[in-house]
């Protein structure tokens, strides 16, 4: 069977999936041959992110270690396409949703992902969260959320990091542009908080303790393995940069030695910024220069009926019409949220002329010091942005339709 006896992909950093499981007997336990030369000791009941850390352990030794990779591998891929074309279904219609699926599928993030961290594949978690926010008419639906958003976490503790930064920037964005009143959406809010954080609790808890609650030490001198703080030179190179979202990975085929010329001219200057390409994170961020040309016509396709209501002059946006009303999307906030997102990715401080200034990634450094991959979360401002890049389908395909009809 090609499933038992080849891998998808590179294992890389996910190769100890082939040998815990088979050196410690449960989910507890110890062996001198792993982490030489003290050993590895493994608790995964007290796991940061114990939904995928005891699924994927079970899974491994109660089936052959290299089917249980490529079906998780394969799994994750599914999920992701599926909700994916769910949620822009509900948007765009199937041929649209079909087409900004694959696209998301096939970006460089669950390339390099897929072969060096099972839980930051499963992003279909967050389009979940997503779809429910956005489309969900529960009563009940501040308590899902909030029970969502830990199963996030628990799956992967960096997208239910990105996850909350998004819906904090959502929230603030939306007080300005909001159709519902602030108070109903304060009260959802924390309806959500306080559902999140008791649940989660179970096993976050120990984590904020150790990292929050106690005696600062750095990583590699503490004894508690729960401490997670990485230093200020991490943070900076592996936050993203300007271009990086414009740059294919140079592993692309087509473009892969155009990035790399540009990257080696520009790093030959010798800024820091400028250095230390790491093609399995800072890919995360590449948005696609068609995916970019098309959210462009479908943010043109928003804003041009928005200003001929209103006059030549740019004011704030005039009430939705009725087709506006009938999407649940509030674009100015969407659009000011992946805006927020974009400038977080960025390096917590830049030296210019020898003067350093600080950015508002220094925020999340200081508080979170624990995430400092802060370029996986291009994966979803990619996914964000591809809903104006499905309303740039949409237009096309309109004006098409017109233009056919007028033949």
């Amino acid at each position: 069977m090609i499933l038992t006896n080849y891998l998808i992909g590179f294992i890389e950093d996910n190769a100890g999936l082939f040998s815990i499981p088979r050196l410690i007997p449960g989910l507890k336990g110890y062996t001198d041959f792993v982490g030489y030369p003290t050993g590895l000791c493994q608790n995964l009941l007290v796991s940061s992110q114990p939904f995928v850390f005891i699924f994927d352990f079970l899974l491994t030794k109660l089936i052959n270690p290299v089917l249980a990779y490529n079906l998780i591998v394969l799994g994750g891929t599914t999920l992701n396409f599926f909700f994916a074309f769910r949620f822009f279904k509900k948007l765009f219609g199937r041929f649209i949703a079909v087409l900004l699926a694959a696209v998301f599928l096939f970006s460089p993030y669950f390339a390099y992902q897929g072969r060096s961290h099972f839980d930051l594949i499963q992003f279909w978690l967050v389009i979940w969260f997503l779809d429910m926010l956005f489309f969900s008419k529960s009563r009940h639906k501040a308590v899902f959320l909030g029970l969502l958003l830990t199963l996030v976490t628990g799956i992967s503790n960096y997208l239910g990091y990105f996850t909350i930064l998004f819906a904090g920037l959502y929230t603030v964005s939306s007080f300005r542009f909001k159709r519902a009143t602030i108070v109903a959406g304060l009260r959802s809010i924390i309806v959500t908080a306080i559902v999140f954080i008791l649940s989660s609790s179970l096993f976050i808890a120990p984590y904020i303790t150790s990292n929050y609650f106690s005696p600062k030490v750095s990583t590699e001198k503490s004894i508690d393995n729960k401490v997670a703080s990485r230093p200020f030179e991490d943070f900076i190179t592996f936050s993203s940069r300007p271009w990086y979202y414009l740059l294919p990975s140079v592993d692309n085929p087509f473009f892969g030695g155009l990035s790399q010329k540009f990257l080696d001219r520009i790093s030959s200057g010798g800024n820091y910024l400028t250095q230390n390409y790491f093609k399995a994170e800072h890919s995360a961020s590449y948005l696609g220069w068609i995916n970019l040309i098309l959210a462009f016509v479908g943010l043109l396709s928003w804003w041009i009926p928005q200003r001929s209501r209103r006059g030549s002059r740019i004011s704030p946006p005039a009430p939705p019409t009725a087709a506006e009303s009938a999407t649940p999307l509030n674009l100015p906030t969407l659009l000011i949220t992946i805006i927020g997102l974009i400038i977080l990715t960025m390096p917590p401080s830049i030296t210019v002329n020898g003067m350093t200034v600080v950015t508002p990634s220094y925020i999340l450094f200081k508080f979170f010091p624990m995430f400092r991959v802060l370029a996986r979360a291009g994966v979803l401002i990619l996914f964000l942005t591809l809903i104006f890049t499905g309303y740039g389908y949409q237009a096309l395909i309109r004006r098409r339709v017109t233009i056919s009809g007028k033949d």
